[in-house]
Protein backbone atom coordinates (compact mmCIF):
# COMPACT_ATOMS: atom_id res chain seq x y z
CA UNK A 1 0.00 0.00 0.00
CA UNK A 2 1.24 3.51 -0.90
CA UNK A 3 2.44 5.88 1.76
CA UNK A 4 0.02 8.86 1.70
CA UNK A 5 1.99 10.96 4.17
CA UNK A 6 4.05 12.41 1.34
CA UNK A 7 0.87 13.65 -0.44
CA UNK A 8 0.29 16.33 2.18
CA UNK A 9 1.83 19.74 1.54
CA UNK A 10 5.04 20.38 3.47
CA UNK A 11 3.67 23.69 4.78
CA UNK A 12 1.20 24.35 7.58
CA UNK A 13 -2.39 25.57 6.99
CA UNK A 14 -2.42 29.33 6.40
CA UNK A 15 1.21 29.32 5.26
CA UNK A 16 2.06 30.07 1.63
CA UNK A 17 3.24 27.26 -0.59
CA UNK A 18 5.36 29.84 -2.41
CA UNK A 19 6.94 32.07 0.25
CA UNK A 20 9.28 33.80 -2.23
CA UNK A 21 6.41 35.53 -4.02
CA UNK A 22 5.23 35.41 -7.58
CA UNK A 23 4.47 32.12 -9.24
CA UNK A 24 6.82 30.79 -11.88
CA UNK A 25 4.04 31.06 -14.49
CA UNK A 26 4.09 34.86 -14.16
CA UNK A 27 7.76 34.91 -15.11
CA UNK A 28 7.07 32.68 -18.10
CA UNK A 29 4.17 34.89 -19.20
CA UNK A 30 6.27 38.04 -18.87
CA UNK A 31 9.04 36.48 -20.96
CA UNK A 32 6.55 35.30 -23.59
CA UNK A 33 5.03 38.78 -23.89
CA UNK A 34 8.52 40.30 -24.14
CA UNK A 35 9.47 37.81 -26.89
CA UNK A 36 6.26 38.52 -28.82
CA UNK A 37 6.91 42.25 -28.49
CA UNK A 38 10.45 41.84 -29.82
CA UNK A 39 9.23 39.76 -32.77
CA UNK A 40 6.52 42.32 -33.50
CA UNK A 41 9.05 45.15 -33.49
CA UNK A 42 11.19 43.26 -36.01
CA UNK A 43 8.55 41.74 -38.28
CA UNK A 44 5.10 43.17 -37.49
CA UNK A 45 4.83 45.77 -40.26
CA UNK A 46 6.03 43.29 -42.92
CA UNK A 47 3.54 40.68 -41.73
CA UNK A 48 0.66 43.16 -41.88
CA UNK A 49 1.67 44.31 -45.38
CA UNK A 50 1.87 40.70 -46.59
CA UNK A 51 -1.48 39.88 -45.01
CA UNK A 52 -3.18 42.92 -46.55
CA UNK A 53 -1.84 42.04 -50.00
CA UNK A 54 -2.46 38.29 -49.75
CA UNK A 55 -5.94 38.28 -48.21
CA UNK A 56 -7.76 41.55 -47.71
CA UNK A 57 -10.65 39.78 -46.01
CA UNK A 58 -8.44 38.37 -43.24
CA UNK A 59 -6.74 41.74 -42.86
CA UNK A 60 -10.10 43.52 -42.51
CA UNK A 61 -11.22 40.88 -40.00
CA UNK A 62 -8.08 41.45 -37.94
CA UNK A 63 -8.65 45.21 -38.00
CA UNK A 64 -12.27 44.77 -36.92
CA UNK A 65 -11.18 42.61 -33.98
CA UNK A 66 -9.01 45.46 -32.72
CA UNK A 67 -12.03 47.74 -32.29
CA UNK A 68 -13.41 47.21 -28.80
CA UNK A 69 -16.97 45.94 -28.56
CA UNK A 70 -17.77 48.74 -26.15
CA UNK A 71 -16.94 51.68 -28.45
CA UNK A 72 -20.25 53.37 -27.63
CA UNK A 73 -19.58 52.98 -23.91
CA UNK A 74 -16.09 54.46 -24.37
CA UNK A 75 -17.50 57.38 -26.37
CA UNK A 76 -20.09 58.05 -23.70
CA UNK A 77 -17.43 57.89 -21.00
CA UNK A 78 -15.48 60.62 -22.82
CA UNK A 79 -18.35 62.86 -23.88
CA UNK A 80 -21.07 62.10 -21.39
CA UNK A 81 -24.06 59.92 -22.08
CA UNK A 82 -25.99 60.82 -25.21
CA UNK A 83 -29.70 60.89 -24.60
CA UNK A 84 -32.38 60.22 -27.22
CA UNK A 85 -32.57 63.91 -28.18
CA UNK A 86 -28.80 64.07 -28.77
CA UNK A 87 -28.90 60.95 -30.92
CA UNK A 88 -31.88 62.31 -32.90
CA UNK A 89 -29.96 65.54 -33.53
CA UNK A 90 -26.89 63.66 -34.76
CA UNK A 91 -29.01 61.47 -37.04
CA UNK A 92 -30.85 64.52 -38.42
CA UNK A 93 -27.57 66.29 -39.18
CA UNK A 94 -26.19 63.22 -40.93
CA UNK A 95 -29.42 62.84 -42.93
CA UNK A 96 -29.19 66.44 -44.19
CA UNK A 97 -25.53 66.48 -45.18
CA UNK A 98 -25.26 65.42 -48.80
CA UNK A 99 -22.87 62.50 -49.11
CA UNK A 100 -22.56 62.03 -45.34
CA UNK A 101 -22.48 58.25 -45.68
CA UNK A 102 -19.26 58.57 -47.66
CA UNK A 103 -17.69 60.94 -45.13
CA UNK A 104 -15.94 60.27 -41.85
CA UNK A 105 -17.65 61.59 -38.70
CA UNK A 106 -14.97 64.31 -38.53
CA UNK A 107 -15.76 65.40 -42.09
CA UNK A 108 -19.50 65.53 -41.30
CA UNK A 109 -18.71 67.62 -38.24
CA UNK A 110 -16.49 70.05 -40.17
CA UNK A 111 -19.12 70.40 -42.92
CA UNK A 112 -21.81 71.10 -40.34
CA UNK A 113 -19.66 73.57 -38.43
CA UNK A 114 -18.81 75.47 -41.61
CA UNK A 115 -22.50 75.60 -42.57
CA UNK A 116 -23.48 76.90 -39.11
CA UNK A 117 -20.78 79.57 -39.27
CA UNK A 118 -21.93 80.63 -42.72
CA UNK A 119 -25.55 80.75 -41.56
CA UNK A 120 -24.70 82.98 -38.59
CA UNK A 121 -22.26 85.20 -40.49
CA UNK A 122 -22.99 88.86 -40.88
CA UNK A 123 -23.13 90.06 -44.47
CA UNK A 124 -20.34 92.35 -45.53
CA UNK A 125 -21.55 95.15 -47.73
CA UNK A 126 -18.92 96.69 -49.87
CA UNK A 127 -19.62 100.17 -50.79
Amino acid sequence: MANIANLRPPWKPGESGNPVGRPARTKLTEQFVADVSDAWNRHGAKILDNMAQRDGRDFAHLCAKLIPANVVVDLQARTGALDDADMALLKAIKAEVVGANDMSPAEVFEHTRAALRAYGAKPVIEG
